[in-house]
């Protein structure tokens, strides 16, 4: 049997020859493949790595430059707010001051009132059943007038309140 094989190489020797030359080539030839397969995925994870990099680095600027950007609307805005609640205190200020004037006018007018009142109480020369029912008028007159004051007072304080607060969250209020 080895004497078969020894004649069968004898016989075929350059084909045989040209097999193995091929079979190493082949070897060969894979192992280069294999091996620049392996440095292009490698290369390619480096370029993806650096793609992403970049990425993340561009969004980081980008918040950072938009966090600046509200940072100082923030600020402007919250200076708007500091102005407004000032004007807000003074025109409080001086609304206390017009509303001291009122109350020292509407205490002459009262006194005023009274005073006329009190001539047609006293300095009229009516009957008693009549002066009784001018003194009744008057006091009713008098009633009615403090109450009205009383409520105009109050009315105004409300309304000057409601116009400053109103005044105050337009300035106050972001502007775009």
């Amino acid at each position: 049997m080895i004497e078969a094989i020894l004649t069968f190489i004898k016989a075929f020797w350059r084909p045989i020859l040209g097999a193995l030359v091929l079979l190493a080539a082949w070897w060969w030839h894979s192992g280069q493949v294999k091996a620049a397969l392996a440095e292009a995925r490698d290369d390619g994870r480096a370029e993806v790595q650096a793609l992403w990099d970049k990425a993340v680095q561009d969004q980081k600027d980008a918040d950072a430059t938009a966090n600046q950007a509200n940072r100082k609307t923030e600020g402007e805005n919250n200076a708007r707010v500091i102005n407004a609640q000032g004007q807000r205190a003074q025109s409080a200020g001086d609304d206390a001051a017009l509303l001291a004037g009122v109350r020292t006018e509407r205490d002459g007018l009262r006194r005023s009132l009274s005073t006329a009142l009190n001539t047609i109480r006293h300095g009229c020369d009516v009957p008693g059943a009549t002066a009784d029912a001018q003194a009744g008028g008057a006091a009713a007159v008098q009633k009615v007038f403090g109450e009205l004051a009383g409520e105009a007072e109050e009315l105004a304080r409300a309304a000057d309140a409601h116009a400053a607060d109103s005044l105050m969250y337009q300035q106050a209020w972001p502007q775009r």
